[in-house]
């Protein structure tokens, strides 16, 4: 619902800029679009976030399976100590304490049949916040870009045309002289081969540093 009103209010207002640019006889284009989507897709600490994403997913799984399976062992433990409960080959004495272990066993996989659910919901809600902070990251650093894009072009304003989780996104037209997508995609990737270029000489120095304090 904020997306569809911020939607709204910039449609309004790339109205009113429009208005005022065909008074003044203006014909630079002032206004740009972008695909955030597409953008945030391609960019590579995306990739490495949805790679961080898919391990933890993993190791929460894992967990999972665990939990899981200390869950059937009680479960076996109280449906045998039932079944022993009313076998006729015990004593009433026998039969009544190990009713009492049946109860006792199945209290404590009713409590921890409890810490699972607690345990799963919990770790989807540390999965789903480690995602948005990854994404509100990444869509900071493309923001910048735009920012720093925009400013050297002259456009006064930049509306996202990715698509809406309801229905279509901000912009339902515009020219293909007003869509940005291309060129910050070519300045994410050029930021990326700068980063690996920056990043690479430090691996040697680091192996070599390594290698002085072995020799010593």
């Amino acid at each position: 619902m904020n997306r569809r009103w911020a939607a709204a209010a910039a449609a309004a207002a790339l109205g009113c800029w429009c208005r005022v640019g065909a008074a003044g006889g203006e014909v630079e284009t002032t206004v740009g679009i972008v695909d955030m989507e597409r953008v945030l897709s391609a960019h590579p600490e995306t990739q490495e976030a949805e790679r961080l994403l898919q391990k933890q997913i993993q190791e929460f799984e894992t967990e999972k399976d665990t939990l899981l399976d200390k869950f059937e062992r009680l479960k076996k433990d109280f449906e045998q100590a039932r079944d022993e409960a009313e076998s006729k080959a015990l004593s009433e004495a026998g039969r009544q304490k190990k009713k009492t272990e049946a109860e006792e066993k199945l209290i404590a996989l009713r409590e921890f049949d409890a810490e699972v659910r607690q345990t799963t919901l919990l770790r989807q809600k540390q999965l789903a916040d480690r995602k948005r902070r990854m994404r509100e990251r990444i869509v900071e650093r493309i923001r910048a870009i735009i920012q720093t894009y925009a400013a050297k072009k002259g456009l006064a304003l930049v509306l996202d045309s990715g698509p809406m989780l309801e229905g279509p996104g901000a912009v339902v037209y515009s020219l293909k002289t007003m869509d940005i997508t291309e060129d910050i995609l070519k300045i994410v990737a050029a930021d990326k081969v700068e980063r690996e270029a920056n990043a690479a000489p430090a691996a040697p120095a680091a192996a070599a540093g390594a290698g002085r304090a072995a020799g010593e």
